[in-house]
């Protein structure tokens, strides 16, 4: 699985790139199921507290 990590020395520059581009939409990704379950969370709790 992590065999491409070994030739870091021919295009470390590239994968470097490549893997903080892959991180920033993975975290954008976690970022925002947070973001909307926290609010749908938030809503249920809004919407049990007024019946």
């Amino acid at each position: 699985m992590f065999d491409d990590f070994d030739d870091d020395t021919e295009n470390g520059e590239e994968h470097d790139n490549k893997s903080n581009f892959v991180g920033m939409i993975v975290t954008g990704a976690i970022l925002f199921a947070f973001v909307t379950f926290n609010k749908k969370i938030h809503d249920f709790i809004q919407y049990l507290r007024y019946q």
